[in-house]
């Protein structure tokens, strides 16, 4: 999550935009846009069917990401698009998919974890200490992801919606590009852990360590 994320846009930050955006919008898009009422002869009882273009949630990559995290997605009409586009993943991708999705996601057990240990009072010294240093870590990652989103968004902004002139412009795999976004980063919002669990004899003004709220990155070390 920390390393391969960045590097996504680490070519696009260094040298600026790598295609103009009205050439793509223009001229390149209109070629990977999806085709409706195809017919394949012998195939679908020979009924026209609708293709979508290609899309970034056919990649395995950031479902795979999202369900080990225990990123959810709060739109079922969503999802259900999701679950369409994950067809075009390849039979492998589908399988790890799946099973990455029948075990426990990683959110579960960092808030058990910050559960199940004891109130911090005075100090962060042992349990209490190492279960708020796992929910700041897994904070990080889901921030990590959080970053992705929003640069997505506005490339998606610069190439799609203002080419397009309105916010209602979709993407080529035929989902509402804008609002299909925001969803996403909202519910990425939504799965991060609050570090501190209140309890009975927890002051409501916790003594916080000489470099901020967690001794993990007071001592400069980082997920």
């Amino acid at each position: 999550v920390r390393d391969c994320l960045p590097l996504m846009f680490e070519r696009h930050g260094q040298h600026g935009a790598l295609c103009d955006y009205y050439f793509f919008y223009a001229r390149l898009r209109p070629f990977i846009n999806g085709l409706d009422a195809v017919i394949f002869e012998g195939e679908f009882d020979n009924e026209p069917v609708s293709l979508p273009g290609p899309s970034g949630a056919m990649s395995t990559l950031l479902p795979a990401l999202d369900a080990f995290l225990g990123v959810s997605n709060s739109n079922r009409t969503l999802q259900a698009l999701l679950d369409d586009f994950s067809e075009s993943m390849p039979v492998a991708h589908r399988r790890f998919l799946r099973k990455i999705r029948q075990t426990v996601p990683c959110r579960d057990f960092v808030l058990a974890a910050r559960d199940q240990a004891p109130p911090v009072v005075d100090d962060w010294s042992g349990s209490a200490s190492a279960a708020l240093a796992l929910a700041a870590q897994y904070n990080r990652c889901v921030d990590v992801v959080l970053d992705f989103r929003w640069r997505h968004m506005q490339m998606v902004r610069k190439y799609v919606l203002e080419p397009a002139g309105t916010n209602d412009a979709v993407g080529t795999g035929g989902t509402a590009a804008f609002s299909y976004l925001h969803e996403h980063i909202s519910d990425t919002e939504a799965a991060r852990v609050s570090v501190l669990k209140e309890g009975p004899t927890t002051p409501k003004s916790v003594r916080r360590s000489p470099g901020g709220l967690c001794p993990f990155f007071a001592a400069g070390r980082g997920p």
